[in-house]
């Protein structure tokens, strides 16, 4: 199916898996650059707003998901109104609010990477689970899903108790946390048993992006 699958009651499709990568792991910050060995970890650890569907040869390339976004409503040509949900938490249990994503995208952008949202002009808090997108110009083809699925979104709280900004211990939203890791050499994720997600109704979750998986302990 395309929705997400979560396995309840210590019901996995296996108890653990184990990947090798060619490629170093790095930095598992939110906010460093994405490399070939840590991008899978960092998707599993983080969230974003919405996901732009870039695997090669997939039906819906291109398209757009939501992930933490609720909705997301264009207002006008420049204006887009994002809806969270509103029962978000990340691991340390920091509630994931719309001023949480205003602050990871500033600080996203403070690294020196905001030609990844070349079309933000500035976000508006609305309220707790409300902010407005303003584009400086008009999105081209594609680029909505690519710019507002660019920055891993994090609570300013997590972060900023963090002495090294999430480099070696990462607290997302996601559907695994940090159990064990070595920069050197490997990581091991586990399920975080109070993911968000599982809160919602089967229905609500056949929406959202369908990689937020749990199906392996």
């Amino acid at each position: 199916g395309s929705g997400l699958v979560i396995y309840e009651d210590g019901e996995y499709l296996s108890d653990h898996v184990v990947i090798g990568s060619s490629g170093s792991g790095g930095s598992l910050a939110p906010f460093g650059r994405t490399s070939w060995g840590n991008v899978a970890c960092r998707d599993l650890i983080y969230q974003k707003l919405v996901r732009s569907d870039s695997l090669p040869g997939s039906p819906t390339q291109g398209q757009m998901f939501l992930e933490m976004a609720k909705s997301v409503e264009e207002k006008d040509e420049l204006t887009y109104e994002i809806t969270l949900w509103d029962n978000i938490y990340d691991s340390a249990g920091n509630q994931f609010k719309a001023s949480d994503a205003v602050f990871s995208i500033e600080t996203y952008m403070a690294t020196g990477q905001a030609g990844a949202m070349s079309r933000l002009d500035h976000l508006e808090v609305v309220d707790d689970y409300t902010l407005i997108w303003h584009c400086s110009s008009p999105f081209g083809p594609g680029e909505q899903a690519r710019q507002m699925s660019n920055c891993c979104m994090i609570t300013q709280a997590s972060y900023e108790a963090s002495p090294d900004g999430m480099t070696t211990n990462p607290v997302g939203t996601g559907p695994y946390k940090i159990k064990e890791l070595d920069p050197a050499s490997k990581v091991v994720l586990e399920v975080n048993e109070d993911f968000w997600m599982r809160k919602l109704d089967e229905a609500d979750r056949e929406k959202l992006w369908v990689y937020s998986y749990q199906n392996v302990k």
